[in-house]
């Protein structure tokens, strides 16, 4: 693991970075303490991570997104919604506004394609917020309590939001020559 320590010297010289990062993380005094006392921690990398602005640019994507992406461009799939979580309190009702922005670069490009954000202590409800759809969730640990679900193999993919931009130029190209017929 990376030594991350360097980052956090504003820890103990800059308050308003302490208070910061405590009130976007939700976390009481006694949390803090507690990562602020282990700099190089797993939870501080990920609470640090979490907080750039860059998150979601640079995060690859699954292998499930090329196959949908594949049946989107096909026009085999009728409608897409891919449900995300946000945390209450570090965002407005509309979740992350990074989510949001990559979500529109990529699979919003097309129009049978919706984001449905759902705040973290509601997600067992999306069933009823959603229902008659297939689930397709990453085989990760917090999803196998979720029922009526399948599980699938979560692996980084070598897709690129360029993908998408062309893969939505090709579909409105054929739908625009199949509505001309």
């Amino acid at each position: 693991m990376n030594n991350y320590s360097y980052l956090f010297d504003d820890f103990d010289k800059n308050l308003d970075f302490s208070e910061e990062l405590k009130k976007r993380f939700n976390l009481d005094d006694k949390e803090f303490e507690k990562i602020r006392k282990n700099r190089d921690s797993h939870e501080l990398i990920k609470l640090v991570k979490k907080m750039d602005p860059d998150f979601y640019k640079d995060s690859p994507f699954i292998s499930i997104a090329e196959d949908l992406l594949k049946a989107l461009k096909e026009s085999l799939i009728e409608k897409l919604v891919i449900a995300t979580s946000h945390s209450k309190g570090r965002y407005t009702e509309n979740g992350d506004p990074r989510k949001i922005e990559k979500f529109q670069k990529t699979f919003g490009l097309f129009p049978n394609c919706k984001l449905e954000c759902i705040e973290l202590k509601v997600i067992k409800k999306t069933k009823d917020r959603l229902p008659n759809m297939t689930y397709l969730l990453p085989n990760y640990k917090t999803n196998e309590q979720v029922k009526e679900r399948k599980l699938i193999e979560a692996l980084v993919s070598n897709l690129k939001d360029e993908d998408f931009t062309k893969a939505a130029e090709e579909y409105k190209e054929k739908t625009k020559t199949s509505n001309n017929k």
